[in-house]
């Protein structure tokens, strides 16, 4: 009965021990290559930065959810933070210089309405 029952744990060790070993190998490859390369791990960071581009340069009357109202504020940017490689859920995060000169972010959720001119 021994016979039958011992492959099975050796099976199952073998392959979490090469797992392991793919795994040390990889990670100590990656530090190698950014040792000898670090110019390719300059880029661009993990939070995606974009522009609604009618927005840009124009000054906005936030309204949020609670009620509270900000006044002449310049739109900068806008910020998408996901939760991991293969997003489910997205947050954007609008970011804003107020009419004294301080610099803010504000979720997606809080915000109610963005008002702009229409002529400018």
């Amino acid at each position: 009965m021994m016979e039958i029952a011992l492959p099975l744990p050796l099976t199952i060790g073998a392959i979490t021990g090469a797992i392991i070993i793919l795994k040390v190998f990889f990670t100590l490859w990656r530090v190698l290559e950014k040792w000898l390369h670090p110019e390719k791990f300059v880029g661009p960071t993990d939070t995606l930065e974009f522009t609604f581009q009618r927005l840009k340069g124009k000054k906005a009357a936030i309204t949020l959810k609670n009620g509270e109202q900000l006044q002449n504020c310049e739109y900068q940017s806008t910020h998408l933070f996901g939760d991991g490689n293969y997003a489910v859920a997205n947050i954007l995060h609008f970011e804003f210089i107020t009419a004294d000169k301080r610099r803010i972010f504000l979720s997606n959720a809080d915000i109610l309405k963005i008002e702009t001119d229409a002529d400018r």
